[in-house]
Order: C-alpha cells, then sequence, then structure tokens
C-alpha cells in the first residue's frame, strides 16, 4: 500500500445526527455584504476558510456540514460563509486572518474583528463546541489572548496557549518569550512544564537547555519516559531542520550539543541522521543501508514506519536482499496491527519475491479486510489480477 500518513483518520459514530438536506446555509456574498449581514443581524460569522485541493475540506463538506444538529445550530446563531483562500478576496482574508491551515473555521464578528478559530476537521459535536466556545465571552480565542496578556497568569497562559494550538497558530516565540520570563525554579512547576513539553521545540531554546542540563531534577519530579522522548524529539527536528537549510555548520553545531549532553541518544540520533541524510540527498548507495540500520535498531514497534519502509523499498528496488528485508518488516507489521494496509504492503512484496502463493493469500486477506471496514480496495485487487496471471503460467 502507497505510504500511510495519518494525518486526521477518524473513526466517526454518526449516531444521534441526523442529516438534513440542505445542511447549513452559507452565504456566498462578497466579504463585505457578509460582515453587514452579521451585523445587521447581531451574529458572529462563522468563515469557513477552506481551498479547493484540502482533503479535510471536502470531508466536511461531505459528511458534517450536512448533519441537521450542525446545520441548526450554525443556520440559527451564526452567519456561515465559505471563502476559497486561494481566490479573489480570499488571497487578502487569509493575510489579514494569518490563515496557514485548511480548513480554519473563522468566527468574526460585523466590525471584521477575530473572536474566535480553529482548524482542522472535527466530528460534530467538536464542531459544535468550537461554535458555542465563540459565543461565550470567557471562553473564545480573543479574550484568552487578552486575559493572557493582561494578566501573566500560568492558568491564562495554559488556556491561550492550548487555544492557539488548536487553531493552528505558532505560538513558540510566544512561549519561549513567557518561560523566559519565569525564574529558572519556575520550569519544574506542572503548568509551565506543559508548557515547555508542548511548544518548545528548538534545541537552542533557554528553557530546553536548562531542561536537558537539569535532566536528574526534571526527572525526578516528571516522568522520565516523557522527557527522554522530549529529548529525542527536539534534537530530531534540528537534525532535519540543518540538513535542509543545506548551510555549512549546522549539522555539527547540532550533533555537537547532543553529543555533549550527558542523558542524549546519542546512537539513536548518529543513525537518524545518516538515514535522514541519505533521504535527503537520495544517494541510493547509503540510502537502503541507513533505511534497514535505523529501522531494525529502533522502529521494531513502530507499526506505521515497518508498513512505509516496507512500501518504500519496494517500490524503490529490485535488490532481492532488501525486498526480504522489506518481507521482514511487513510481515511484522501485519502481526503488530492486521489492517488492510498493512497486508496491502505484505502482498505487494511478496508478489515482487516472486512468492506467488503466499502473495495471493495475503492479498485475498487484504482484499477482505478491506471490504469489511469499506475501504477502497481496487488496487489490492489489481494486484491480485497480476498474481494469479503469474500463477497460471
Amino acid at each position: 500500500m502507497k505510504k500511510i500518513v495519518l494525518l486526521l483518520v477518524i473513526a466517526l459514530s454518526f449516531a444521534g445526527f441526523a442529516q438534513s438536506e440542505e445542511g447549513i446555509k452559507f452565504d456566498h456574498g462578497t466579504w463585505k455584504e457578509i460582515l453587514a449581514r452579521a451585523k445587521e443581524e447581531n451574529k458572529l460569522v462563522m468563515l469557513d476558510a477552506y481551498t479547493s485541493w484540502c482533503g479535510p475540506c471536502k470531508w466536511m463538506a461531505k459528511n458534517i456540514f450536512p448533519m441537521k444538529d450542525v446545520a441548526d445550530f450554525y443556520n440559527k446563531n451564526f452567519v456561515p460563509a465559505k471563502i476559497d483562500m486561494e481566490k479573489g478576496e480570499g488571497i487578502e482574508i487569509a493575510k489579514k486572518y494569518e490563515v496557514m491551515n485548511y480548513p480554519t473555521f473563522l468566527f468574526v464578528d460585523g466590525e471584521g474583528k477575530l473572536v474566535h478559530r480553529i482548524c482542522g476537521s472535527r466530528e460534530a459535536d467538536a464542531f459544535m463546541k468550537a461554535g458555542k466556545e465563540a459565543m461565550s465571552p470567557t471562553l473564545n480565542y480573543a479574550f484568552l489572548e487578552k486575559n493572557f496578556k493582561e494578566s501573566g497568569k500560568p492558568a491564562a497562559a495554559t488556556a491561550y496557549f492550548n487555544a492557539a494550538s488548536e487553531a493552528c497558530m505558532d505560538v513558540e516565540k510566544d512561549v519561549s518569550k513567557y518561560l523566559a520570563a519565569k525564574k529558572p525554579e519556575e520550569l519544574f512547576e506542572q503548568a509551565n512544564y506543559d508548557l515547555l513539553m508542548y511548544f518548545i521545540n528548538e534545541h537552542t531554546n533557554p528553557s530546553f537547555t536548562y531542561l536537558v542540563s537539569h535532566y536528574t531534577d526534571f526527572t525526578a519530579k516528571h516522568k522520565k519516559e516523557d522527557i527522554d522522548e522530549k529529548i529525542k524529539t527536539v534534537y530530531t527536528t534540528s537534525i532535519k531542520k540543518a540538513l535542509r537549510s543545506k548551510e555549512a555548520g549546522k549539522l555539527v553545531e547540532v550533533q555537537k550539543a547532543y553529543r555533549e549532553q550527558a542523558n542524549a541518544p546519542v546512537k539513536y540520533l548518529d543513525s537518524y541522521t545518516n538515514m535522514t541524510q541519505a533521504k535527503i540527498s537520495r544517494d541510493t548507495s547509503l540510502y537502503f543501508k541507513a533505511i534497514i540500520e535505523f529501522t531494525d535498531n529502533y522502529l521494531l514497534a513502530d507499526v506505521n514506519a515497518l508498513n512505509s519502509n516496507a512500501w518504500d523499498f519496494y517500490e524503490k528496488t529490485d535488490n532481492k536482499a532488501y525486498l526480504v528485508k522489506a518481507e521482514e518488516w511487513a510481515k511484522k507489521s501485519t502481526e503488530l496491527a492486521p489492517g488492510y494496509a498493512n497486508f496491502d504492503t505484505y502482498a505487494a512484496v511478496l508478489f515482487k519475491l516472486g512468492k506467488y502463493p503466499e502473495a495471493k493469500a495475503t492479498a485475498t486477506k487484504a482484499i477482505d479486510l478491506g471490504k469489511k471496514n469499506s475501504e477502497d480496495v481496487k488496487e489490492t485487487e489489481g494486484l491480485l489480477d497480476k498474481i494469479n496471471e503469474k500463477l497460471k503460467v
């Protein structure tokens, strides 16, 4: 199966949400006309800021907007509107409200002032919850931002930064500034620690460097496994940035930082660097060996990585030794998570290795699993046809 990227895989139960023939009644007038209507009706605009290519936008339009409960709520309490952010006046609206992810839902008053915002697809109840927050004087995004800036209290900071995260806003600099103003010992406090762990992703950030230099003290007060994972994530992020920047000395600086840190997983990070470097440079002489080293040492419990890397090898090489490794990973993924995608990958690799009877049994199982979960199994059915042709020879 092609690489599986679980962007927003939502298993929904629509029980209790009847479908409406009309759904949400979106106003398709100009932005000026939409604001004027909101002002006249004393309502907020609920703007679906979308693009034509956005998958989650289409999912919302197909599955959520038509629901009677959702439609009744938004038609009654808001002026719903839809504008493509890449066409016409949508381009300027996207700039004004800093729309960078799709879909973004903007709740704006009749004067054009932003009151609330969220981004991404939502289940029906969560989507209506966002509307209720927009109408709440103490839960909307604008209030939480104002309250944080005026009080600076930990509870206000947590509420605002969490809301900003829900809105896909980049607030790492704001969080960094907030934490930098704290006394070092205050970083151990739960609220500040949570902000550090969730939002700080740069290895040179003072809060992060304080965390790693006081590792023993932090692990005495907080979960060691979480801190270890945070350290690993921050450094891998920095490694990727350094390699993609292609600036001389950037990678050396990152490597120097984690190698000087007593509790950094140096072998893991070195192996990750080799793998990422091979991927970015597309150096096939290094690529397969680097992927094998990293996967076998660190990813054998990661179902998605096993499936993705097995498919990657299936697509990129005819080398039997590498395909045998892909077979091993694909089989392991089916044992860890016996789902359609993993069995499809396994069948494809077996087919490429010429193991046609095993490939047929595996492809058949993949199709059965896919149909059971209403998944598109056309590619696997095509593979099964190819396998049957080989078995006839």
